[in-house]
């Protein structure tokens, strides 16, 4: 994969598609990982109402979705909220296998 990757925060709904596909290959490239514990994890049906719910949960103030493209295609996400004014809990950040040689993985940070 070629391109010098945009990054920017995702628009919802626009992008939640993309968003949720890459949860759905990140949850997937740890299954293959450890196999015995995604059940225990992430099991399918919780991991699909959380799927369901991601606009509402980081669309809200304090919270965001941080996406990157690369030749107009999503290959990374990261999500964040609020835990005070100062901290925050950074979760899910996914970059897709073939993306990690680009630098998508470098600029998928918070700003």
């Amino acid at each position: 994969m070629t391109g010098r990757p945009e990054v920017r925060r995702a628009s919802l709904p626009a992008d939640l598609p993309a968003v949720q596909r890459l949860c759905w290959d990140y949850r997937d490239h740890l299954g293959q990982q450890m196999p015995a514990l995604m059940p225990l994890v992430y099991p399918e049906e919780s991991y699909a109402a959380l799927m369901d719910a991601l606009a509402e949960k980081y669309g809200a103030t304090g919270s965001d979705i941080i996406i990157a493209h690369v030749n107009e295609r999503a290959v990374a996400c990261g999500m964040y909220h609020a835990l005070s004014d100062t901290d925050a809990e950074i979760k899910r950040v996914f970059v897709a296998p073939k993306a990690v040689a680009p630098v998508a993985a470098k600029r998928c940070r918070w700003r």
